[in-house]
């Protein structure tokens, strides 16, 4: 018996903001939750700092070219790219 999963029924992700990135490629950031922190902070590791959390939410939040990415794609990413991302409001620190 084969199973079909109606994939149409599932919760889809909320993208909050898609744009251009300086080298050309295409970003979609979807609207994060607690647990979005919680596992970006468990992809850093424990003695990670506060700039790795940070970019590890960046990559559990992100979208490239329509494809997921992970801490290691941020961290090879080029900077004028990880400074565009980090100016999203998702990014920001409550005031």
């Amino acid at each position: 018996m084969e199973v079909k999963l109606d994939t149409a029924a599932l919760p889809q992700p909320e993208f909050t903001s898609d744009f251009n990135l300086p080298s050309g490629k295409h970003a979609q950031i979807r609207k994060g939750v607690g647990r979005d922190l919680v596992q970006a902070m468990k992809n850093a590791g424990p003695d990670a700092d506060v700039m790795t959390i940070t970019y590890a939410l960046v990559a559990q939040l992100t979208l490239i070219d329509g494809h997921p990415i992970v801490l290691e794609d941020v961290l090879d990413m080029d900077l004028t790219d990880l400074n565009k991302l980090q100016t999203d409001p998702n990014f920001r620190a409550p005031a």
